[in-house]
């Protein structure tokens, strides 16, 4: 019979953040036998994050700057590795690293709000295609085409 943490390593990670849910499933002793194999309830009580966004991380879903920092936290793990596995750029300027480069450096003025928190969730690969299409409309900070 086999045990919850081979259950658990055999488990298929879909998707773009493959290497974050394996640094989440490395928190929680998926891989070690010094930890205890921790479930998403038990750490959403460790952590003060939701069970369900824990459980979504182990099986390859996208994190909340926050939720990274806390989990971060709880966990004592870096959390400047866990950001960069994210997708999150990160501030070279920050003593710790720890915190994403402010979205008002990475994408133009005059945006509506909701559209600066919807690029604030994109993946570094999304940000580079969003800067690639920029680009095409701006030249010398004046817009094209309009």
């Amino acid at each position: 019979m086999r045990t919850d943490r081979e259950k658990a390593d055999d488990a298929e990670i879909p998707g773009p953040y493959k290497e974050l849910a394996i640094a989440v499933r490395a928190m929680l002793g998926y891989y070690s036998d010094d930890k205890p194999l921790l479930s998403a309830r038990q750490a959403a009580l460790q952590s003060g994050v939701n069970h369900a966004t824990i459980a979504s991380l182990v099986r390859g879903g996208r994190a909340s700057r926050a939720t990274l920092k806390q989990l971060a936290k709880t966990f004592d793990v870096d959390c400047a590795q866990l950001m960069r596995v994210a997708g999150y750029a990160l501030d070279p300027s920050s003593p710790d690293n720890s915190h994403a480069e402010p979205l008002s450096q990475r994408v133009p003025d005059g945006l509506p709000e909701r559209i600066y928190h919807k690029i604030e969730r994109l993946n570094e690969r999304d940000l580079r295609k969003l800067d690639q299409m920029l680009e095409l409309w701006i030249d010398d900070g004046r817009e094209i085409g309009i």
